[in-house]
């Protein structure tokens, strides 16, 4: 019986799915993550970032679980009203239109509101 050698495209690709397989198989036995917690007795110097959410679902988020996990700070987009694209790209918000803090995150009046909150848990 004679046998053929194997091509080096055809060696690369029983390689690739070995490699495929061996990843897939460490990410279905990895550990599950826990749920996120600032250290408390770090008197609140961790930030949460809440990039993109309303203004609305900050303030809630600052009430109902940054302030009483320990969390100090929060990073949000910019507020100035900013371009607005068809498509939506994540940079738009650093496009500023105008200085009104109206735009696509609430009115200036929710993010009013939403520092209020916010600077109670801080």
């Amino acid at each position: 019986m004679t046998t053929r050698p194997r091509s080096p495209g055809a060696l690369r690709r029983t390689l690739s799915a070995v490699a495929a397989g061996a990843l897939a198989l460490a990410g279905a036995v990895a550990l599950p993550a826990s749920p996120a917690r600032a250290d408390a007795t770090a008197s609140g110097d961790v930030i949460a970032n809440l990039w993109s959410y309303n203004w609305d679902s900050v303030a809630s988020e600052c009430t109902d679980v940054l302030g009483p996990n320990g969390y100090g700070a929060v990073w949000v987009a910019p507020p100035a009203e900013s371009l607005k694209q068809p498509n939506y790209y994540w940079w738009d918000v650093y496009q500023p239109y105008s200085y009104e803090l109206s735009g696509r995150f609430g009115t200036a009046a929710e993010f009013a509101s939403m520092v209020t909150p916010a600077m109670r848990q801080a």
